[in-house]
């Protein structure tokens, strides 16, 4: 796994997009800090069934923050100073951009 925290965060904004058995196994193997031996020994499945899993979800989590860009997005209106109208405007510009 590459970056863990990226793909945590990804998992945070995009997880809904994936499938039941892609987002319980990076709840297992992230959130419940188990290895990929141990949440292939609860599921009666292989390691490198688990692994594959993991690395499917990697590859479409990154694939859903580079056609929408949401965390990108996220992490720019996080980062604006607040400041009456001109937030507002910043907030609207971020959401427009592409």
């Amino acid at each position: 796994m590459e970056d863990n925290f990226l793909l945590y965060q990804l998992f945070s904004v995009y997880g809904e997009l994936l499938t039941q058995n892609q987002r319980e196994t990076i709840e297992d193997y992230f959130g419940l800090d188990l290895s990929l031996g141990e949440i292939a020994e609860m599921r009666g499945v292989s390691r490198q069934a688990i692994k594959y899993t993991l690395d499917n979800a990697e590859k479409a989590l990154k694939e859903y923050e580079n056609k929408l860009g949401f965390l990108k997005k996220l992490s720019q209106i996080k980062n604006l100073e607040c400041n009456d109208n001109s937030f507002k405007q910043s907030v609207i510009k971020i959401l427009e951009d592409r």
